[in-house]
């Protein structure tokens, strides 16, 4: 913005006042090679100084560490030393940053200390920032000519309160959201050509003045395809003009190419991909928009080799995958993979038999189908089958067959809402279990919970659970589960990397078992039952520092059994507390209520669960949150202070205050720039199951650590 400011030469000859009194200040001493220690802000009271240090150009010397480890790698940071030139150029910068925020009678001067014996600078900046200037007027022309039916709209937007004090940020936000409104509703050569800022010192009043050009109105004329690539003869261009749904004669609007670009991403069928309006070839108030797109390989086997530790144990995995995009047209993506993993991956190739009882792996098949649209709708649709086999020695098998069937919406941009998914789960787990695994299972689950009796009681209890386990189910068990969902989301925030302003939201209906139920599929299905889980995040504004965030989060779940007995939920369905994402004192999954029953027909996790594991079945009411203090340092290194509280009852009824758990620890962040990595840790501040004192506890059995990618919320 230009500023009318009529005493440059004035404000000149100060600036050399303050270089010369800075040079007498320090009374002759040769100080060019003493490092700059701390940046020092005094007297400002309505901008912090982190802000403001940010804002200048001088920074402070790194630590010692830093200093070193840079001695002999490319990382650290070498020393900073003082530099008495740059200081003229703070004092501008320091102005720039209070003139932003109205305050444009600060005052500012500077001192520096200067430490002989460590070689070391400290640099005074002394602000006397006076009354700030608030609004007088705030004057748009050009803008009369903006379509009657959008007018009021526009004019909404300078709904501005004349009686606050001058931001430049609400001026540019204000100037961002009117061009960007102005280019959806056809005016794409619209700019504000005049910003200009009027300051009284008399009053302390300010005068903003805009100037709006917005030309032409312009329509779409056509949409034309530009195709390259290896596979550009094998996708016509009306497919291409289908997923891009820009029609002629609809409005320019810029967010209308944005999206149909990210539509066009999504297919995975074009390597790169590029819509906008060709301004050269307007004719009157049409504009023709052009696609560019460099088409791919639509045919593709991907092999894998792949490593885990599931079940404790090593384990190597390979797997192939075809992929055939375009499949039947419609820009849709068939699928189909594979996977197979063991403890021997040569043992599994050679002779691979679930019934060898020396077997310990898995085999995966699937197919998935996605397409962009749905009745000619854009709605991201996919749709899996897949089956499962799964042995573990002589202990169970496995088999699961399911599919999944899932509609992604695409929602309007200026909605609380901007994220929309239903989806419908059904699994089929059918379980055989070898009796010695069963036994041995529950006779662990009772000698770790009834210590002290004599083993003779144990075992015949033991038996007696066996026994009834036997009669009840045999060693075979079968479920089905399936789910109907409806989630929806909102990002408000300013940054979906490091978020500093701003707030998220996230509502999941789950209905378990009702649709099954309603058309009859199996008769007595049971239990039916629903699962409600709400999310929320917001960030405070406390620091205008784009690398420093306060934040919290609260998550409440909650889970009805309508018919049949709410026991009977699957164990995976229930909810627990604990986890990298969750209370990050515990381990994941780790707090549930003591004891809530166990499914009728028992799935090999639930059985583990209970008995092998000796953990809680999961609980039926979830109340967790957290507070987290964020800061970010060397572009993508960062710290995190944070506590975490909750805890998963099996009724709203059963919540007490002093069964909070609560966990407090520090974090360290990775900044990449697609996703944060993190390192957590934590202890337990306040157990619920021990309330002794926090320092007569064992330390290994307070803590805890985890590794996640992502932030924590």
């Amino acid at each position: 913005m230009r500023l009318e400011i009529k005493t440059k030469i004035k404000q000149l000859l100060i600036g050399l006042l303050f270089f010369f009194s800075s040079v007498t200040n320090i009374t002759g001493q040769e100080i060019y090679d003493y490092e700059l220690d701390e940046i020092i802000f005094t007297g400002n009271e309505n901008i912090s100084s982190t802000l403001l240090e940010e804002s200048i150009i001088s920074k402070t010397t790194p630590g010692w560490f830093l200093q070193f480890v840079n001695s002999f790698t490319s990382f650290g940071e070498s020393a900073v030393y003082f530099d008495r030139t740059l200081i003229p150029l703070d004092i501008d910068a320091i102005k720039q940053v209070y003139w932003a925020k109205g305050f444009f009678q600060v005052e500012i001067t500077n001192s520096i200390q200067v430490d002989s014996s460590s070689q070391t600078v400290n640099l005074i900046y002394n602000i006397i920032e006076n009354d700030p200037f608030k609004y007088n007027s705030l004057q748009v022309n050009g803008a009369d000519e903006v379509n009657e039916y959008v007018r009021d709209e526009f004019w909404s937007f300078y709904n501005l309160d004349t009686s606050a004090v001058y931001s430049q940020a609400e001026i540019e936000r204000l100037q961002s959201e009117t061009l960007n409104f102005l280019k959806n509703n056809g005016y794409m050569l619209s700019e504000i050509t005049n910003s200009e800022v009027k300051i009284d010192t008399i009053k302390n009043k300010v005068d903003v003045i805009l100037d709006y050009q917005l030309r032409t109105k312009y329509f779409i004329k056509e949409v034309r395809v530009n195709k390259k690539g290896v596979g550009k003869d094998l996708v016509d261009e009306e497919l291409i003009k289908e997923i891009v749904n820009i029609k002629p004669e609809d409005n320019y609007r810029i967010d209308n190419l944005r999206d149909a670009q990210v539509r066009l991403y999504r297919t995975n069928i074009f390597s790169s991909a590029l819509v906008s309006g060709i301004v050269a070839d307007t004719t009157g108030r049409y504009v023709p928009i052009l696609v560019s797109a460099d088409i791919g390989r639509l045919h593709e086997i991907s092999p894998d080799l792949f490593f885990n530790n599931e079940d404790n144990s090593f384990n190597t995995g390979i797997g192939l995958s075809f992929s055939k995009k375009n499949f039947l047209g419609g820009a849709r993506k068939l699928t189909i993979s594979t996977s197979v993993a063991a403890r021997d991956i040569t043992q599994f190739l050679t002779s691979f038999s679930l019934s060898d009882t020396n077997f310990f792996g898995y085999a995966d098949a699937r197919v998935k189908l996605e397409q962009p649209f749905l009745f000619g709708k854009t709605i991201n649709t996919a749709v899996e089958t897949y089956i499962t086999l799964q042995k573990r020695r002589n202990e169970w098998s496995a088999t699961l067959t399911g599919g999944n069937l899932t509609f992604n919406f695409e929602m309007p941009k200026y909605t609380l809402f901007n994220g929309m998914k239903t989806f419908f789960n059904i699994e089929n787990e059918k379980y055989f279990f070898f009796d010695s695994y069963l036994y041995n299972g529950i006779e662990s689950y009772l000698r770790n919970n009834a210590a002290g009796l004599p083993d003779s009681i144990i075992t015949q209890t033991a038996e007696a659970l066996f026994n009834a386990i036997k009669s009840q189910n045999g060693n075979e068990s079968n479920a089905t589960n399936t789910i109907l969902g409806l989630e929806l989301t909102s990002n408000k925030t300013n940054d979906y990397l490091f978020p500093t302003r701003g707030f998220t939201l996230g509502f999941r209906f789950e209905d378990g078992n009702g649709l099954r139920s309603l058309y009859g599929l199996i008769s007595n299905v049971s239990p039916l039952y629903y699962k409600l889980v709400s999310s929320g995040a917001y960030y405070f504004p406390f620091s205008d520092s784009k690398d420093i965030a306060y934040g919290t989060k609260i998550r409440l779940g909650y889970i009805h059994a309508y018919r049949g007995d709410v026991l009977n939920v699957p164990i995976n369905q229930r909810f627990y507390a604990g986890g990298s994402n969750s209370n990050r004192g515990w381990g994941q999954g780790d707090l549930a209520p003591e004891f809530t029953g166990i499914p009728d027909n028992l799935t090999v996790q639930e059985f583990e669960t209970v008995f092998i594991r000796n953990l809680a079945a999961g609980g039926f009411m979830l109340v967790e949150g957290s507070l987290e203090a964020r800061y970010r340092f060397l572009d993508n290194l960062g710290i995190a202070l944070f506590t975490d509280y909750g805890n998963v009852w099996e009724h709203y009824s059963d919540i007490q205050f002093n069964q909070f758990a609560v966990a407090a620890g520090i974090g360290f962040r990775y900044y990449s720039e697609i996703v944060p990595f993190r390192l957590d840790f934590a202890i337990k501040a306040y157990d619920p199951k021990d309330r002794r004192n926090l320092f007569k506890k064992n330390f290994w059995d307070i803590f805890q650590f985890h590794i996640g990618i992502g932030e924590a919320f």
